[in-house]
Formats: structure tokens, sequence, C-alpha cells
């Protein structure tokens, strides 16, 4: 008899509380990367959402995407990424309500949503923008190195994939592709990467916790893009 009111009280606790419990999370983070001539890249990510099932779901207004613009060269020193024309779109590409700013030197903040409107369930958001900066210029080869979506996610995000368009048609021979998941500085590489005449495409082979990331590196010849060299980055202490 306690054993059949026991396994009642599961049930009956499951029933009441198991559809609320789903947690939070990014389905897929997926970003297109695109080298262009002059030097820029274009950047196109699209961010699947799940707030939850609307019956017990989160209820919030938005989300945040934090992108870091500063980046560190191999003597320590640090430049500073320009980033520019930022758009928000859903899947039917509606405008989404978004304003940016800057958090402790570092990060471009995007707070994204209606601040009337609350939201559950799935949502879709496509962001785009232009980064001036983002290419390494070395002796024998040019380079980017790129956090696809960034360690400031509260969130667990289930699958991240993303891929790297060239300027021009190039021989395998003269590319290389790199990735590294897990938190800021890790040298993990659980992710998969493939080069190809057109692009190079990444997928990371299981979850990305929250505050783990995804970061690829790609190297193709000289000559094939414009001299873009970053500004160097002075805080506003040093500036003393």
């Amino acid at each position: 008899m306690k054993k059949i009111f026991v396994i009642t009280l599961l049930i009956i606790s499951y029933l009441l509380f198991g559809f609320s419990v789903k947690a939070e999370q990014i389905n897929n983070f997926d970003s297109q990367i695109t080298i262009n001539k002059d030097g820029t890249i274009d950047v196109k990510e699209k961010i699947i959402y799940d707030f939850g099932p609307p019956a017990g779901g989160l209820q919030k207004h938005g989300i945040y995407r934090e992108i870091p613009f500063i980046k560190t060269n191999q003597n320590d020193k640090k430049y500073r990424l320009e980033f520019m024309n930022f758009s928000v779109k859903d899947e039917n590409d509606n405008n989404y309500q978004f304003t940016t700013s800057q958090v402790d030197e570092r990060i471009i903040r995007l707070k994204i949503g209606d601040a009337d409107q609350l939201i559950t369930g799935i949502h879709s958001y496509i962001i785009s923008y232009q980064v001036a900066g983002a290419l390494t210029y070395f002796s024998d080869h040019d380079e980017l190195y790129w956090n696809v979506n960034g360690n400031e996610w509260v969130v667990p995000i289930a699958s991240t994939t993303a891929s790297v368009v060239w300027p021009q048609k190039l021989q395998k021979n003269e590319l290389n592709a790199k990735c590294f998941t897990g938190n800021f500085g890790s040298s993990e590489n659980n992710c998969v990467s493939t080069i190809n005449a057109d692009n190079s495409v990444f997928e990371t082979n299981n979850q990305l916790e929250a505050g783990q990331g995804l970061t690829i590196i790609v190297s193709f010849p000289k000559n094939i893009v414009a001299v873009l060299e970053p500004k160097e980055f002075v805080s506003f202490w040093n500036t003393f």
C-alpha cells in the first residue's frame, strides 16, 4: 500500500511540475561569416532561443547578445574592433527592437526585445553586422581568429555551427582551419572543421554549457584581402 502511495505521489508531482522544469536554452547558434576583399567581415548570426513552453515557461522581453570588441595579439597588445551596421530580425524578416551599449570597456551589448511585451516559447533572432579590424596579418598568411558565440551566455547552447566564406575560390592546400571549445582560454577542441574551396564549416560535437564558447581560426594566403589593421586599444585608466 505504501509503495502504491509513493508511486501515485510521484505521478502527481510529474503531472503538476514535470512540464515546467524544462530549462531555458539556445537550441542552435549558427554564424555565417563572409571575409570581404576590403578586409572587413560580414557576420550573420541566427539564434534559436527557447524560453520554455507557454504553460509554466519563462516570461521575458527578449535576450542580450554580448560581443567582445577587444582582441589581444601574441605580444599581449590590445586592439579595438569596429562594429557597424547592426540589424536584428526574426525568421519572417521583421525588425526587432534593440539598443546597443558598451559594457566594462570590452563588450558591446545588444538588448533585444520589446519592453512592453513578454514572450515565451521558441523565438529566432537573426543578428547581422560588419566588423573592421577582425583579421590578423602575418608574414606568410592572413588569419581570422573569431569567437563565434561569445562566453557571456548564462544558458546552455545545444548546438553551435559556423561557416566562413572566402572572398574567392581557393585551393584546399592553401587553407587551414581549427576550432576550440570550452571556457575562455580553453584549448579543448570538441568540435569538427571542414575545409572547402568556397568556405570552411565548423560544428560542436556536444552542448556548450553556460559560459562556454566556440572559437574558430582560419588562415588563407596573403594578397587576397586588403590590409585593414585595428586601432590599438588604450583603456580609460591608461589615458592618464
